[in-house]
C-alpha cells in the first residue's frame, strides 16, 4: 500500500499513473485500506492530479475523489480548504479547445465527472460556499445546462450532432409519409439552409454554389378531432429533443425576424423521409397536384431522344418505367452512373417527388426545353423546433443537481442563478422526456422559488403552466415527481397574486383538485392542499361555473385536523376536465 503511494508520487508517465490509480480503485471497497490511503495523503495527490493536462489522468483522479468523498464530510472539508479546488473543477466544466488528441466523448465524460463532484461538494460543505461566491462557478454550470443549445460554445468541444436514431426515421415515416398534412411554413436563412443540406446528406442533389432555400415546417395531422403535432410525437417518444437557443441568441433572432414576412400555412404531402427531422415534400396542395399532372402529360406527349452515350452526373432526364401495369413517368436528376457486365444503370433523384431510384439506361431519355420549364416540385424541409436527442444525459442530470444544491444552500446563489439566466435554461431542460433530468430540474425550481424575485421570473417565463401540464399529463404515476412539481407550484404562488392568477388561468384549481381525489398517496394529497391554500389565498370563494364553492374549510389555520378538501367539495360538484 505504502509502495503504491510512493510509486504514485514518483510517476510521471500518464499511462503509469492511470494504472496505479486503477489499483487504488480496486481496493476502495476495503474501509480499513481506504482510511490508510487517506492518512498517507492520497487525497492531496489526487487533488493535484485533477490539474493534469492529460485527460485520462485527470478523469481517473476525479473518479477516485468522487468515490472517496461520498458521505465523508471531513474529507470534503479537507478538499475545500484551502480555496482553489472548486476553481479547478470550474475550469474542467468550461469548453475545451480541440487538441486533435481527444474526441468529444472524452471531453463530455470529463465535464460530467467534474460536475458530479461539484454537486457533492456544494451540498455537503458550507465551507465551499465562500469560494463559490468568489468565482463564476454558477455561470459555467448554467452554460453546461445549455450544452445542447444550438449556439452553445460546447458544440465544438463535447456536444456534436450525432444524428437521429434509426427508429426515429421509421416512426416519422409512419406518422407522415404519403399523408395530406397541414404545415406552418417559413423559409430558412441561407446559413441554416446549408446546415440542413449537410445534415440530410442532400448536397449531391443541388447544383454547386447555388443558393439553396430549405423550408422549416411545423407539421400537423388534422384528420382527427385532436390535432397531432408531429414534432411533439417525436419528442414524447424520445426520438428527438426540442431545439433551443440561449436567451441572448433568442432575443437577437426575434429582432432579426421582426420585419420579415410572417409564416404561412400550406397543405403538405410528405413524399420521402430522410431521417427523424428532415424530409422531402410537395408544398401547396391542389396547386402542386395540378402542376404535377401537367408535367406528366408533357413528358408523355413529347418525343424524347434516347441516349446514344452515357449521360453525365447532374444531368436532368425523363424516366419512364412500368409500375403495377401502368407507365410511370417523372423527371430525374442523375446522381451516379454504374457499369455492370450486362448494362449501364443510373441512380436518379426524382426532382418532383423527392425519392431516389435505380433504373437501367434504356429507361431514360433526353428531356426537352418544355419538360424543363416547371420548377422542381419537391422541397427539402426540416421539422421546426427539434434536434437529434443526446445519447448521454448524465452531464445534464448532474449539472441540474448541482444548481439544485446551490439554490438550496443560500439566497445569494439563487439570485446569481437568476442573474445568469439560469431560470431560462432550467425551464428549457424540464421539457426533455427524461425522468432524472426532470427530477433534478424541478428540485432546482422548487429551491429557487423560495426567493420572491426568482418566483416572479419563473412565473413570467411560463413555469406555472409547464408544471401544471406535467402534473396533469406526465406525472400521474410518478409520486416523487408529483410531490416535487406540486411543491414547486406551491412555492411559486406564495405571496404572489400574479402567479396565483396565472395558475387559475391555466386551470390549476381543477387540476390540483382532481389530483387530490385521484391520488392514493398521502404526501401528494397534502401537497395539493398546500398548493390549493396558496392558490385561493384570501379569495374565500372560488367560482366554478355557475355555483360557488366555499373553501374556508381548506384554508382555516385554526382547524385541529389536517386540511381536507373532502369537507367542502366532492367529485360530483366538479365540472368535467377538458384536455
Amino acid at each position: 500500500m505504502a509502495d503504491d503511494i510512493k510509486a504514485l508520487r514518483r510517476a510521471t508517465n500518464g499511462d503509469e499513473i492511470c494504472r496505479i490509480l486503477a489499483r487504488f480503485g480496486e481496493n476502495l471497497h476495503d474501509i480499513v485500506l481506504c482510511d490508510q490511503y487517506i492518512g498517507q495523503g492520497l487525497v492531496e495527490i489526487l487533488r493535484d492530479l485533477t490539474g493534469s493536462t492529460d485527460i485520462d489522468v485527470c478523469s481517473s483522479a476525479l473518479s477516485l475523489i468522487t468515490r472517496l468523498v461520498t458521505d465523508n464530510h471531513e474529507l470534503i472539508r479537507k478538499l475545500c480548504k484551502p480555496m482553489g479546488f472548486l476553481r479547478k473543477l470550474m475550469k474542467l466544466c468550461s469548453p475545451f479547445e480541440d487538441d486533435g488528441k481527444h474526441d468529444k466523448k472524452s471531453h463530455l465524460a470529463l465535464h460530467n465527472q467534474a460536475v458530479a463532484l461539484i454537486k457533492t461538494l456544494v451540498l455537503s460543505s458550507e465551507c465551499a460556499m465562500p469560494e463559490v461566491a468568489s468565482i463564476d462557478l454558477i455561470g459555467q454550470l448554467i452554460e453546461l445546462c445549455g450544452i445542447f443549445f444550438d449556439d452553445s460554445r460546447h458544440t465544438s468541444c463535447c456536444y456534436g450532432n450525432l444524428g437521429y436514431p434509426p427508429r426515429a426515421t421509421s416512426y416519422f415515416h409512419d406518422l407522415a409519409h404519403g399523408r395530406k398534412l397541414i404545415g406552418n411554413v417559413r423559409e430558412m436563412f441561407p446559413e441554416a439552409s446549408m446546415k440542413v443540406v449537410e445534415a440530410s446528406e442532400a448536397k449531391e442533389i443541388f447544383e454547386k454554389d447555388t443558393n439553396v432555400c430549405v423550408l422549416s415546417v411545423d407539421l400537423y395531422d388534422t384528420r382527427t378531432d385532436q390535432d397531432i403535432v408531429i414534432r411533439e410525437e417525436l419528442v414524447k417518444e424520445n426520438m428527438a429533443w426540442p431545439k433551443f437557443l440561449s436567451p441572448e441568441k433568442e432575443a437577437k433572432i426575434f429582432a432579426k425576424n421582426k420585419g420579415r414576412e410572417e409564416q404561412i400555412w400550406a397543405d403538405i404531402t410528405v413524399t420521402s423521409v430522410i431521417d427523424g427531422g428532415h424530409f422531402w415534400a410537395q408544398v401547396g396542395g391542389e396547386t402542386v397536384d395540378e402542376k404535377l399532372r401537367n408535367i406528366s402529360l408533357t413528358l408523355l406527349k413529347e418525343d424524347q431522344a434516347k441516349f446514344t452515350t452515357v449521360p453525365e452526373v447532374g444531368e436532368l432526364v425523363c424516366c419512364k418505367t412500368m409500375v403495377g401495369g401502368h407507365q410511370d413517368v417523372y423527371r430525374g436528376k442523375i446522381l451516379q452512373v454504374f457499369r455492370t457486365q450486362d448494362e449501364i444503370v443510373l441512380e436518379l433523384f426524382a426532382v418532383d417527388y423527392g425519392f431516389k431510384n435505380v433504373v437501367p439506361l434504356n429507361c431514360v431519355t433526353r428531356i426537352t426545353a418544355l419538360g424543363r420549364q416547371e420548377p422542381f416540385q419537391a422541397r427539402l424541409c426540416g421539422l421546426t423546433g427539434i434536434q437529434p436527442p443526446s445519447s448521454d444525459v448524465n452531464v445534464l442530470v448532474n449539472t441540474a443537481a448541482a444548481l439544485r444544491n446551490l439554490a438550496y444552500q443560500s439566497n445569494a446563489s439563487r439570485l446569481q442563478i437568476l442573474d445568469k439566466n439560469g431560470v431560462d435554461a432550467l425551464l428549457k431542460l424540464i421539457v426533455l422526456p427524461n425522468k432524472e433530468i426532470r427530477k433534478q430540474v424541478i428540485g432546482a425550481i422548487l429551491n429557487l422559488s423560495i426567493n420572491f424575485k426568482t418566483r416572479a421570473r419563473i412565473g413570467f417565463l411560463g413555469g406555472i403552466k409547464i408544471l401544471l401540464d406535467l402534473i396533469n399529463n406526465d406525472f400521474k404515476q410518478e409520486i416523487e415527481l408529483l410531490c416535487l412539481a406540486i411543491g414547486a407550484l406551491r412555492n411559486l404562488m406564495l405571496a404572489s397574486p400574479i402567479n396565483r392568477g396565472r395558475c387559475a388561468d391555466a386551470d390549476g384549481f381543477l387540476i390540483l383538485t382532481n389530483m387530490y381525489f385521484s391520488s392514493t398517496s398521502n404526501d401528494v394529497k397534502q401537497q395539493c392542499l398546500g398548493a390549493l391554500k396558496n392558490l385561493v389565498g384570501n379569495s374565500w370563494y372560488l367560482l366554478t361555473g355557475s355555483g360557488g364553492v366555499d373553501l374556508r374549510g381548506v384554508v382555516d389555520e385554526n382547524r385541529v385536523r389536517p386540511f381536507s378538501l373532502s369537507a367542502v367539495i366532492t367529485p360530483s360538484k366538479l365540472p368535467p376536465m377538458q384536455r
